[in-house]
This record gives structure tokens, C-alpha cells and sequence, in this order.
């Protein structure tokens, strides 16, 4: 019920906001491409954010939409908010012009899909999602789509430039083995033990499955009649990684075969069967080598990244003709 009044406060709220939901008007053109005063309302969702500001506290509120320094303020957040916008166009702009192309129609689609399965998964209906879409400071739910593929827009053209500017991050041998060299602390495999289980939802049931072992009866046996598992093999674990800090420091103690338990975890309680340890060891340099390369990579990515920005992207945005309202 207080969802439901706090919804239709936010409606009324909304209806009274002098930023008009289909409003077209022109409030930036980048190299001659437009960004409505309807697409910024969506991006920076004011009409919302000053509805939240209202309820958490309505003084506040006052002063921000009655004051000339509150709404000075509120004119710098919509143009802070504008200037990302214009960013975002001009990344796709760039990326345009070099023959990165995303497929907006698909991700349209997608975005579509993907809400009707996440609304079909909880059982929610259109009055429910015209609801969310309002509390979350969209007009409509289609405004609600909108901004999601939006979104998921810009992060595509985000990747694939950062993809297309990058792609040159090599990493050689010598460097390889120079990391290596001076990081060896890095690369350490912890001791770990080899662990079958069988997970049961009670106490009676972890002894009477425990009780069958002692009888001899096969241990993935056992898990088919009792266990809660997907999978008896838990594979290689280190003392972090096992649930119970006795049953940890059990299993690091016990000999290979032992079968130990039960022990209460979460929602449950466990038996384990020790199939083997390894001690803490060096990796080797070919161990290492993917971690390696991967740090390495990251840091040229970034530093090309970063070059291609300050360099490139920005001279790009000095001949850009970019006209605002702000």
C-alpha cells in the first residue's frame, strides 16, 4: 500500500514537471546530429531525482526549485548530463567514421526480449512495469526501453572503439619473463585439497549417509541416495574455499581416502572424502604465463587508451561543431 501511494505521489509529481516527456526541442546538435530535450530528460532522469529529493526531505526540495543558486545548481547537473551526452555522439560519431557499426536494431531487440523474460520469470504484468518504469523516473515503459537500449548502445560502441584502439597491445617473451622475474611473490599456487561431498538437509540424514560409507557402500553412491549436489567431485579447494573452518582444517590434516563429517554448513550439512593435497607451490613461468599476459595487456591497453583520448578523441572534439543550450 505505501508503494502504491508513494507511485501515485510520483505520478502527480511527474505530471506537474515543466520538462515535457515528448518535448523535441533541440538542446544540443553535434556536427549537425541532435540531442532532444526528450533524450536528456531520460538520461538524467531529473524529474525523478528531484522527486526522491522531495520526499527525503521537502525543505530541501524548496530551496533547490525556488532559489536562484538551487536552480543555477540543478542547471549545472543538466549540463554536466549534457555534456556526457554529447561525448556519447561524438564516440559514435568517431567510430562511424572508421567503419564501426553496431547493430542498434538487434540490440533493440534483445533489450525487448530479455525484459519480457525477466517480467515472465516474476510474474509481472504491464500495470506492474508501467509502475516500475515511474518509479524509476521514466514517463512510460517505453521510455524505460528506450533508456536501456540506449545504454546498452553506447557500451557497445564503447567496447568496439576500445577494441579498434587497442588492438595494436602486443606483449613479447622478453617481457613475459621480465615480469616474471620480478614478481615471482605473485605466483603461488596455495595448498588445496582434492574433495568428493555429499551435502544433506538435515543432521539424520548426514549420519545415516555416514553410516552407509562405514558399511562399505560406494561414496558416489551414497551422494546419488542422499546428496543435494549437482556434482559429488568438488575438485581442488583451498581452506578458504570449504565451508566449515573445522572441516577445513580437517582436511588439511588428513590422510588421502579419509572421509570426514558431518560438518553443519549453511542450509545443510556436509561429509567429505579426501582424494588428495598438494602442498603450496612456485608456478612455473608457463603456469604464470596467461596472468602475465593478461596484467601486461591491461596496462598497454590502458596506456593506448589513454593516448588515443587526450590525443585523438579530443582533437576530434575541437573541430566537432557543437552547439547547447547550456
Amino acid at each position: 500500500m505505501k508503494k502504491f501511494f508513494l507511485f501515485m505521489a510520483l505520478v502527480v509529481f511527474l505530471g506537474g514537471v515543466a520538462l515535457a516527456q515528448e518535448d523535441i526541442t533541440p538542446v544540443a546538435t553535434v556536427n549537425g546530429m541532435i540531442i532532444t530535450s526528450r533524450d536528456l530528460d531520460i538520461y538524467s532522469r531529473l524529474s525523478y531525482i528531484l522527486f526522491m529529493v522531495k520526499q527525503a526531505d521537502e525543505s530541501f526540495y524548496n530551496a533547490l526549485v525556488s532559489t536562484k543558486e538551487g536552480v543555477a545548481f540543478i542547471r549545472e547537473y543538466q549540463k554536466l548530463k549534457l555534456a556526457e551526452l554529447v561525448d556519447r555522439m561524438l564516440l559514435k560519431q568517431w567510430a562511424n567514421m572508421r567503419g564501426i557499426i553496431v547493430d542498434e536494431k538487434k540490440i533493440a531487440e534483445s533489450v525487448e526480449s530479455e525484459l519480457f523474460k525477466v517480467l515472465e520469470q516474476q510474474g509481472i504484468g504491464t500495470k506492474e512495469l508501467e509502475t516500475y518504469a515511474a518509479l524509476q523516473g521514466y514517463g512510460s515503459t517505453e521510455e524505460l526501453k528506450e533508456g536501456l537500449v540506449k545504454e546498452q548502445v553506447y557500451r557497445a560502441y564503447l567496447m568496439k572503439v576500445f577494441d579498434y584502439v587497442t588492438s595494436s597491445a602486443t606483449v613479447t617473451t622478453e617481457e613475459i619473463d621480465k615480469y616474471y622475474n620480478e614478481h615471482k611473490e605473485e605466483f603461488y599456487e596455495p595448498s588445496k585439497v582434492h574433495v568428493m561431498a555429499v551435502k544433506t538437509p538435515s543432521k539424520k540424514m548426514a549420519e545415516a549417509a555416514l553410516e552407509d560409507i562405514r558399511n562399505g557402500v560406494d561414496f558416489e553412491e551414497v551422494a546419488k541416495k542422499y546428496s543435494v549436489l549437482s556434482k559429488v567431485d568438488l575438485g581442488w579447494k583451498t581452506k578458504d574455499e570449504i565451508e566449515n573452518e573445522m572441516a577445513a582444517e580437517a582436511l588439511f590434516l588428513a590422510s588421502k581416502g579419509a572421509v570426514l563429517g558431518p560438518y553443519e554448513v549453511e542450509n545443510g550439512w556436509m561429509i567429505y572424502k579426501l582424494l588428495g593435497r598438494r602442498s603450496e607451490r612456485q608456478l612455473t613461468p608457463e603456469e604464470a604465463r596467461a596472468k602475465i599476459v593478461g596484467k601486461l595487456l591491461d596496462v598497454k591497453r590502458r596506456d593506448l587508451w589513454n593516448k588515443w583520448y587526450d590525443n585523438e578523441f579530443t582533437k576530434f572534439k575541437e573541430r566537432s561543431v557543437v552547439e547547447t543550450v547550456f
